[in-house]
């Protein structure tokens, strides 16, 4: 009677904490990350006026995506950002965006409909001018829902 309650108990709390780990986790935190987050440009590149270099920046576990805003930063001397209307620097259709745009360093929109998930906001070339390494940084990050909440 011992080892059956035994086992019972231990199969309780095995489905317990196993279902804890199944459930898809609403309340996760929604996270911004660029790839790559360090540019090297090795002293070899000779011709640094082809050098592209594309970074992404994704987007993880949002709800509800109505509005975003971010500094995007980076040593201005190694890279230096392909113009708007090159191929190169596009954002995803899933970001379309209404009013705003890059502004400087700054991008920030209104998008033309929510969004919901996870997936690659931008990806955006920059042309490398000098050999050296610079890493790239996100500040003044703002995230707004249809409603308003941050």
């Amino acid at each position: 009677m011992l080892y059956r309650r035994s086992v019972c108990t231990l199969i309780f709390i095995t489905l317990v904490f196993s279902s804890i780990f199944l459930i898809p986790d609403a309340y996760a935190l929604t996270s911004l990350s660029l790839e790559p987050k360090v540019i090297e440009v090795p002293y070899l590149v000779i011709d640094n006026a082809s050098t592209l270099v594309l970074v992404k920046l994704n987007i993880n576990n949002v709800q509800d995506l109505k509005e975003f805003s971010f500094k995007f930063t980076y040593n201005t001397s190694i890279i230096e950002p392909r113009p708007p209307h090159d191929s190169f620097g596009m954002i995803d259709p899933s970001f379309y965006v209404t009013t705003g745009g890059w502004t400087g360093s700054t991008l920030n929109g209104r998008l033309a409909k929510t969004f919901s998930g996870s997936g690659t906001i931008f990806t955006y070339g920059f042309r490398v001018l000098n050999p050296g390494t610079t890493q790239l940084n996100l500040t003044d990050i703002m995230l707004r829902d249809s409603g308003g909440s941050i």
